[in-house]
């Protein structure tokens, strides 16, 4: 993992996943979607060849961290 991806894990609003962390990253938001749509989190997503570069707009209620100790576990 290079100097930007490792800076942007960091930020806690913004995590890289490949194909199959992104699909179940995807997955945690339909899954939670209510929960997204009450509080009003809204997310980016870029791809960058075949990683995939998402940021959370609204950390106040859940963080990028969360997230992926949910999906990963």
């Amino acid at each position: 993992m290079n100097y930007i991806y490792q800076r942007m894990l960091d930020e806690d609003t913004t995590a890289v996943f490949d194909k199959e962390q992104f699909k179940k990253f995807d997955e945690y938001v339909t899954n939670k979607y209510k929960e997204f749509y009450e509080n009003k989190i809204g997310y980016d997503v870029k791809k960058d060849g075949d990683k995939f570069i998402v940021t959370l707009f609204d950390t106040s209620v859940i963080s990028m961290k969360d997230i992926v100790l949910d999906i990963v576990s």
